[in-house]
């Protein structure tokens, strides 16, 4: 139910650095969260906690699962009740054994029924017969809209690391999770080329309480405190550090640092270069891509 990390009272999703002291503090009728789905990182763990809101909640979740479900189809022009040649398919293509277990996906956060929703589009755009649908509107769907808290659903490509203020697009996966990709992406363009019918269009939502990674490449000259003095900006910028690297020429002039930091735009990441820039020894800094 609650952390102290050092002795302080900290939130569940602190992320731990090498020697830190931590307390978990207990109680007998506390249960695990949905949201945690977002920030935990084992496999076990989120495997343990789906079981838990499975098992528990059950009814529940198959029932907001499948409100969640028929509300995404009808936004899409189609009628809830499927017909079940279609669900069949579906079943077949999402690896679920039964639509009450998709929706319970769907209500415990494991899949986005927008996306589910827009699956079932493409299956019906290659059926002759089929839920009445608008087929005039497939161009023109209403982007996804993102805020980095959906959980496994949807993740930020590693490749490219896309931030709020960047544009950006969704590749469904066969799981039917999304990738989400910045438009500029050379992985995410050439994996286009290969599955054109697999993207998808994707918008930032307007509240994202959370901050996203990025990298930043510096070159600074080999002069004594300079990595110090580079951390203490990324630090006055109110950016979090979670990973430092350092490449060093051959002539042992030059460094080449590599920061992981997380930012809560692009905004805030423009700020943060800026800052950078000014620091005595740093010769060239920039956003750091695939």
């Amino acid at each position: 139910m609650a952390v102290k990390i050092n002795n302080e009272t900290a939130p569940l999703r602190t992320e731990l650095r090498n020697g830190d002291i931590v307390e978990i503090v207990t109680d007998s009728s506390s249960r695990p969260s949905p949201t945690w789905l977002s920030f935990v990182r084992t496999g076990k763990a989120r495997s343990a906690i789906r079981h838990h809101l499975r098992t528990i909640n059950l009814p529940e979740s198959i029932l907001l699962g499948q409100q969640l479900l028929s509300q995404a189809l009808v936004n899409l022009g189609i009628a809830p009740e499927l017909p079940a040649p279609l669900v069949e398919r579906l079943l077949n293509e999402s690896s679920a054994k039964s639509l009450d277990e998709l929706h319970a996906d769907i209500g415990i956060g494991k899949r986005m029924a927008a996306l589910v929703a827009r699956h079932i589009f493409g299956l019906i755009g290659g059926e002759s017969a089929s839920a009445p649908i608008d087929h005039n509107s497939a161009s023109e769907l209403e982007p996804v809209t993102i805020c980095g808290t959906e959980g496994v659903s949807v993740q930020l490509a590693p490749c490219c690391l896309p931030i709020p203020g960047d544009q950006i697009v969704g590749q469904l996966r066969r799981d039917q999770g999304l990738l989400v990709h910045t438009s500029d992406c050379g992985v995410a363009k050439r994996q286009r080329v290969k599955e054109p019918d697999r993207w998808i269009a994707v918008k930032w939502g307007m509240e994202l309480n959370r901050r996203f990674e990025t990298r930043i490449k510096l070159l600074i000259n080999n002069e004594k405190g300079i990595l110090a003095r580079v951390a203490a900006e990324i630090g006055e910028s109110d950016a979090n550090i979670t990973y430092v690297g350092m490449d060093e020429d051959k002539e042992h002039v030059l460094h080449q640092l590599r920061f992981t930091v997380q930012v809560k735009d692009r905004v805030h990441l423009a700020g943060l270069l800026r800052n950078v820039r000014r620091v005595n020894g740093v010769t060239r800094i920039l956003r750091e891509r695939n």
